[in-house]
């Protein structure tokens, strides 16, 4: 650092001796032989000390401290006094002089000394000056952020509080009262513990005590909150230990969410993918639940067509139990498991002695589903008589019991569903017009699982559930690899294969998956005849060879590539990228 000093001194002879002296120890010396010649350098040089002479003509020594001082309060400033002038000195120091000297030309250590002290003393003062300047600056920051997470603090909707380890509120946030209806009774240096009585089971405040009590994170748990009054409120309650640096307990922290709007969207969308226990959000499952809903308070006969498998009898349970008859009875008949006496006498009843082995009279379904449902699955099967006799139900609510003349009335609903195309019936010969006309006045078409495969998944976690309860496992689903394979398959069975399939995979898999060892035979056999074998490998084992075949099997569609390989598309992006494949 170049050591700058001003020396301001009338005398010709001491300007030459001490600035000369000063020179020689490796300081800058700027010399000046007037108080107003001294003022200018002063301007011009910004020196680091000021060695200053008292009795000047002119403007004197004190004018220039006072003057200097009012520019420059930190320099430090050295005065030069003959012996005898002690009260010059004393002034001169109440004016702002820092310290002072004896002239003696004969004897200038005094001086060094005085220099150097002055110079480490303006070292120490800039290096204070410097380190206030950093902590202002840090205590300015410091302030900054703290507005920043106050502001962040307040500003977050969800519900947080934090006490110490002795259960003292420490702080909490401005949400906290809004989102816990106790949250109001709540004041900074509260003590929680006498409050233990008062809360009760239930409530989200036993997580912040189990917390601080077991020294463990309890996270997202759902509550539904005991003091939320009429309209119930649903909260997500994390609460976290507070640690020091030596890892010991000093208290704890908990995050309260109001999820009862996405409580309430969920069990939209839950009522949007399930309608009673039919499983579905496809655009086409969608319009079978309006259907439902549009024909569960009517009476007009409907007509349930489907493949096997496809659940019409899930449909045929939520037309009834939804509907103006659910507190009837609801009454099932497999009309292709009968032959045609043994179904006659179940729809219609019969008398004792209609026939041999009719020992006492049966009351038939028809009569037993007297205001309820009536549910003639399969009644493509039924014989020519019998669909006479099932025409003239459904034009007079009438019909006669098997060996009997007298005339039953009945009041019920009639449902009927079938698996075979009843217009090609009618067209071969086989099945009445005229009975065809009146079971399709409203008819509800299901669609087969290859035409709602997005359904699958929804499917398989819910038989996952079920099968999982039932077993006593926890299976959580199925593998990528076997998801890929379900997408693939054509499902000939439809929704009672997939059942089916699960059931199987549940009942084998050791684990919380499905893989495809623990698929029937027949879907192992589909996998290996689609090339779908490297679905099981891991991202990082696919090869070149595996990403072209993948792009070849879907035609470059990089979508269906990434669900026939297994991976996410951005890692098949990432292996494009990597083989330098053709996009």
């Amino acid at each position: 650092m170049d050591k700058s000093i001003l020396y301001i001194d009338d005398d010709r002879m001491s300007r030459q001796v001490i600035g000369g002296f000063l020179q020689e120890l490796g300081y800058s010396v700027v010399l000046a032989e007037s108080g107003a010649k001294g003022l200018q350098c002063f301007h011009d040089t910004t020196p680091d000390v000021l060695l200053l002479d008292l009795r000047m003509p002119g403007m004197d020594g004190f004018e220039v401290l006072k003057q200097i001082r009012r520019l420059d309060s930190e320099i430090p400033i050295l005065v030069i006094s003959g012996i005898g002038e002690m009260e010059d000195v004393i002034h001169a120091l109440r004016l702002g002089a820092t310290n002072y000297l004896i002239k003696s030309l004969d004897d200038l250590k005094v001086l060094e000394k005085a220099m150097k002290i002055a110079f480490y003393n303006l070292q120490l003062a800039r290096e204070k000056k410097h380190y206030e300047e950093q902590l202002a600056l840090t205590l300015k920051e410091k302030e900054r952020y703290q507005k920043q997470l106050e502001s962040v603090f307040n500003s977050i909707p969800d519900g947080l509080i934090t006490i110490d380890a002795q259960n003292i509120v420490l702080d909490f946030n401005k949400a906290m009262p809004i989102v816990c209806p106790f949250g109001r009774k709540l004041e900074v240096n509260q003590d929680l513990s006498h409050l233990d009585a008062e809360l009760g089971k239930g409530c989200c405040f036993e997580f912040l005590k189990m917390t601080r009590k077991e020294n463990r994170q309890i996270l997202n748990r759902r509550v539904e909150c005991p003091y939320s009054g009429m309209r119930p409120k649903v909260l997500l309650v994390t609460s976290t230990p507070l640690l020091n640096s030596r890892q010991e307990l000093i208290g704890a922290t908990m995050i309260l969410k109001d999820v009862t709007r996405e409580q309430e969207l969920e069990e939209q969308i839950q009522n949007r993918r399930k309608f009673r226990n039919i499983i579905g959000k496809s655009h086409k499952m969608q319009r079978v639940y309006t259907l439902i809903r549009q024909l569960s308070n009517v009476d007009s006969t409907v007509l349930i067509l489907g493949e096997s498998g496809t659940g019409k009898e899930n449909v045929m349970d939520a037309l009834h139990h939804t509907g103006i008859r659910a507190e009837g009875p609801l009454c099932k008949v497999n009309c292709s498991a009968l032959s045609e006496d043994l179904l006659d006498s179940e729809l219609f009843g019969h008398v004792k002695g209609a026939f041999t082995g009719a020992h006492r009279d049966k009351i038939g379904r028809f009569e037993a589903a007297h205001k309820g449902t009536i549910f003639l699955d399969e009644v493509g099967e039924i014989s020519q008589r019998i669909q006479l006799k099932l025409l003239r139900v459904l034009e007079s609510k009438s019909f006669e019991k098997v060996g009997s003349s007298q005339t039953i009335t009945v009041d019920c609903r009639i449902i009927s569903a079938t698996n075979v195309d009843l217009a090609q019936k009618v067209a071969q010969g086989v099945f009445r017009e005229d009975l065809y006309y009146r079971l399709k006045v409203l008819p509800i078409s299901l669609p087969p699982l290859r035409e709602r495969k997005e359904d699958i998944p929804l499917l398989i976690d819910y038989f996952c559930s079920h099968f999982s309860r039932e077993f006593q496992k926890e299976i959580f689903g199925v593998s990528e690899a076997v998801l890929n394979i379900f997408m693939r398959y054509e499902w000939p069975g439809n929704i009672r294969e997939l059942k089916h399939t699960i059931e199987h995979g549940c009942l084998l898999s050791p684990g919380s998956l499905i893989n495809i060892d623990h698929l029937p035979l027949e879907m192992i056999d589909f996998s290996s005849s689609q090339g779908l074998s490297i679905k099981s490998k891991s991202p990082r084992d696919l090869t070149r060879e595996h990403i072209e075949q993948a792009l070849a099997q879907s035609e470059g569609n990089k979508s269906k590539a990434a669900q026939i390989l297994g991976c996410h598309r951005k890692t098949l992006y990432r292996k494009i990228e990597q083989f330098k494949l053709p996009v």
